[in-house]
């Protein structure tokens, strides 16, 4: 059964909330609703990659983003906003980028990040916030990559892709990129895109195969699953 579904407090599943574009769900993934109640679903599966979006009554808007679109989309991961909540980011596991949208009608690519353009020039593809470390090739383009020690992401070539989530911290300004083979998770400035660090252990532990992020907006701590290890850093 592919669809979203609504939960009561008490853990009831009460219903399936999401009618289908024409195309129809498949490997549903990544869903967040935006600050002004909208809904963005990442639909996963490599052969039918989109990101829907549902107004705040949960209905259909008729707007996607797909790889014929956006060359930066492909097996979407995760989704998460930045700044004010009008720009969207998603992670594909296949191009190994984060690539930002505008997240209002229209919605369209944002321009690549301004610190790739100011430190690696052209050659990105459409609407890159973070950038790949290892060249991958998608529809006869290998986009310009950066260097892992300068915010590019590391790619799992064994497995053909790299698992990876996103959030934003609480001030929307940050961005945390849990990158999966390279056992770390990257901090960049989520509008600017420029590389601000790695967080690879804690007092007691190192990161193995991070893959979750997760913001708790009471206390602005950010989380990581590492399942290397089957441990949650904090």
């Amino acid at each position: 059964i592919q669809n979203v579904y609504a939960v009561a407090p008490d853990g009831t599943v009460t219903k399936d909330v999401l009618v289908p574009p024409q195309a129809g769900f498949n490997e549903l993934r990544g869903l967040r609703f935006a600050p002004d109640g909208s809904l963005f679903v990442a639909n996963a599966h490599k052969s039918s990659s989109a990101i829907y979006v549902y107004d705040a009554q949960l209905g259909y808007t008729g707007i996607s983003i797909t790889p014929a679109t956006s060359t930066g989309l492909l097996h979407p991961y995760e989704l998460t906003f930045c700044g004010d909540g009008t720009q969207l980011l998603v992670s594909s596991q296949d191009t190994n980028v984060v690539t930002a949208f505008r997240a209002q009608a229209p919605v369209t690519n944002e321009p690549i990040a301004s610190y790739l353009l100011e430190n690696f020039g052209r050659g990105f593809l459409a609407g890159t916030r973070v950038a790949s470390a290892v060249a991958i090739t998608t529809n006869g383009f290998t986009p310009t990559t950066v260097p892992a020690d300068q915010g590019g992401l590391c790619f799992d070539a064994d497995a053909k892709h790299s698992v990876r989530g996103i959030i934003t911290g609480a001030d929307g300004k940050t961005l945390y990129v849990a990158d999966e083979p390279g056992n770390r998770v990257v901090v960049l400035d989520a509008l600017s895109g420029s590389y601000q660090g790695e967080i690879t252990q804690s007092d007691n532990h190192s990161l193995q195969d991070p893959v979750g992020v997760a913001l708790n907006p009471a206390d602005g701590n950010i989380y990581i699953g590492s399942t290397g290890n089957n441990r949650i850093f904090m």
